[in-house]
């Protein structure tokens, strides 16, 4: 019966497991019907669910679709005759098979770049070792000679062999000014590029080098072997989302994205702190109709003219981050406040504002209407104190989760602002653990996740009056409604035996997770959990402990933020990692505890 499924529901099905090729490669066996359906989801976005190990397969697969002037293309432009044989016999055998079933090369929708690169890379190395190729047809960036030759071109190339010294030589290479360029790798990739460029309907397209070499390598302006764009190549028009980054000219395809590219929903620019560019992004920017996300991280030059462009996509912009751009005179918070549909805003590492007000012009009657914020985070990024109060309140209580890395101390009113326009608020991540907590939880009684790290601070123009940490936690369990389930707080100062005792016992029922830091005898933690479990009838999933000394905010492990992934990484359960830090549950010790409680008991 599921085998005559009809193909939209196949669809609807296939759809929920596109990034398991596993799973998809076995519907396509089940019958025709099924594989006709199953295999354009596998191959939509093929480089990218494949195994790294395995993606030569589809270097082979989509060599078997070029046509025959693009395989004379690749095979006169490979270096050595070795490698030239081991082409044209790979012809050779592909032709003598059966015609293939589907025309792989047009399913593709995600082109990534970096991708196509490796996927090159482990082509050859799978050809070197099967053909018995020499050390010299395989780009080994750990093995990568300096000799440079005359190519009948008048251009010099490079070869890459073993040889004593290869890091100096690696160094040197990119350090110096000659291109890479006629490599078996980036002519190969070249050549791939081109025919799933032309050949498939890419709605996703990722041009991103950042990661192809080893921090100590300059980024190359021809590794990215892009064919000169022009107006006819109308392919580019179906692109959906489009991330750029690296060290290469992009001049030619901004320019031509520019008049081609009118429904992109989603950009993400990625430059190089090493390296400076100044590149005019507004054509690109005002081009779109309906731009929902964009994406800037270590941007070093100017934007003003960029920031403008966002004028004329306040309707659409949903979701808007900044990491790592310094060195702005301003952010665009006005243009911001304007967009009537955005969600998210995330600024991080982008410098100081609290002398530059942005938002000073909105009466108070209109800050009710500026951007509608589900998501707010600042880390390391400090606005002027009425513009973030502005945002805030300019929500209009939509706000879901608040992020705020930053020195509180400079922000004093703002506990109560957010207790009294965040009614919604469910997630909160804070740097200071302080009575200001307990002004929020007393209006936002939909909080489920409280995550702070950083410092405890007993006088601040946020704390009105004086409490210990235990104090500030007990009154956490009173306050807090039944809606908080997960609870993280990694700061300097310790919890005692006596603090977790008088939290489990009036915290609700309904904790999920809890981590902190503590001063006390692990047997008496684990028997207040017991009661506390016993209490509301849930099990204990596991109890771990991680090492850490005196006065230390985190552990061994990085600190409490990343907890929640604690438990996939090896911590073990009931204490079994003890040996860390001693294994008598009876001595008095200091530990980082993490607590994870599972289903209700019947």
């Amino acid at each position: 019966m599921a085998a005559n499924l009809f193909p939209e529901l196949l669809d609807q099905i296939f759809c929920h497991f596109q990034n398991d090729s596993s799973t998809l490669f076995i519907c396509s066996l089940v019958s025709r019907r099924w594989c006709s359906s199953a295999i354009p989801w596998l191959w939509k976005q093929s480089f990218t669910i494949c195994k790294r190990h395995q993606r030569y397969k589809l270097v082979k697969a989509y060599l078997n679709m070029l046509t025959q002037d693009s395989k004379l293309s690749l095979i006169n432009n490979i270096l050595t005759q070795e490698s030239r044989k081991a082409i044209i016999a790979l012809d050779l055998d592909l032709a003598s098979r059966k015609p293939l079933l589907f025309d792989y090369a047009s399913l593709l929708q995600q082109l990534d770049y970096s991708k196509i690169l490796k996927a090159s890379k482990h082509f050859w190395w799978n050809q070197r070792h099967n053909n018995d190729l020499d050390n010299g047809e395989f780009l080994d960036m750990t093995n990568l000679s300096y000799d440079t030759q005359n190519n009948d071109d008048g251009y010099e190339y490079y070869t890459f062999g073993d040889f004593p010294g290869a890091a100096a030589s690696y160094a040197r290479l990119f350090n110096s000014s000659k291109h890479i360029i006629k490599s078996n790798i980036s002519t190969l990739a070249h050549q791939l590029w081109i025919l799933l460029m032309t050949h498939s309907r890419i709605t996703c397209l990722k041009i991103d080098t950042l990661k192809l070499y080893t921090p100590r390598a300059r980024y190359s302006r021809d590794i990215v072997s892009l064919p000169n764009f022009t107006l006819a190549d109308t392919y580019l028009s179906s692109i959906r989302e489009f991330t750029i980054g690296g060290d290469f000219v992009k001049d030619n395809i901004l320019e031509i994205m520019s008049q081609l590219c009118n429904d992109i929903e989603e950009i993400n620019i990625f430059s190089c702190s090493t390296i400076l560019e100044d590149i005019d992004w507004t054509p690109l920017i005002r081009a779109q109709r309906n731009l929902k996300s964009l994406k800037l991280r270590s941007i070093r030059y100017d934007l003003t003219s960029l920031f403008t462009s966002l004028s004329t996509q306040t309707r659409s912009l949903r979701h808007v981050k900044f990491d790592g751009c310094t060195s702005q005179k301003c952010l665009p918070l006005s243009i911001l406040s304007r967009c009537s549909n955005l969600e998210t805003l995330i600024l991080s590492y982008c410098g100081d504002y609290r002398n530059k007000p942005s938002l000073s012009s909105i009466s108070n009657e209109k800050i009710s209407s500026i951007a509608p914020l589900k998501t707010l985070q600042l880390n390391s990024t400090y606005l002027y104190n009425s513009d973030l109060i502005s945002f805030i309140i300019g929500s209009n209580k939509n706000l879901q989760e608040l992020i705020l890395d930053i020195n509180l101390n400079d922000y004093p009113s703002l506990d109560t602002i957010i207790a009294e326009n965040c009614p919604n608020l469910r997630k909160l991540k804070s740097n200071l653990f302080g009575p200001y907590i307990l002004t929020i939880l007393k209006h936002c009684h939909k909080i489920e996740y409280i995550n702070i790290k950083g410092a405890y601070q007993r006088e601040s123009s946020l704390f009105q009056s004086y409490l210990e940490p235990g104090q500030i936690l007990e009154q956490i369990a009173t306050t807090s409604s039944e809606q908080l389930k997960k609870l993280v707080i990694d700061i300097s100062s310790l919890f005692t035996n006596d603090d977790l005792s008088k939290f489990f016992a009036k915290c609700c029922g309904n904790l999920e997770y809890f981590g902190g830091g503590c001063y006390g005898y692990r047997e008496h933690v684990e028997e207040e959990i017991m009661k506390y479990a016993r209490k509301w009838g849930v099990g204990v999933v596991g109890i771990s402990y991680e090492s850490r000394s005196f006065g230390t905010i985190g552990g061994s492990m990085g600190g409490l933020g990343g907890l929640l992934n604690a438990w996939g990484n090896g911590m073990g359960f009931d204490g079994e990692d003890g040996s860390e830090f001693g294994n008598d549950r009876h001595e008095m010790s200091v530990f980082n505890l993490h607590v994870k409680f599972g289903g209700r008991r019947m």
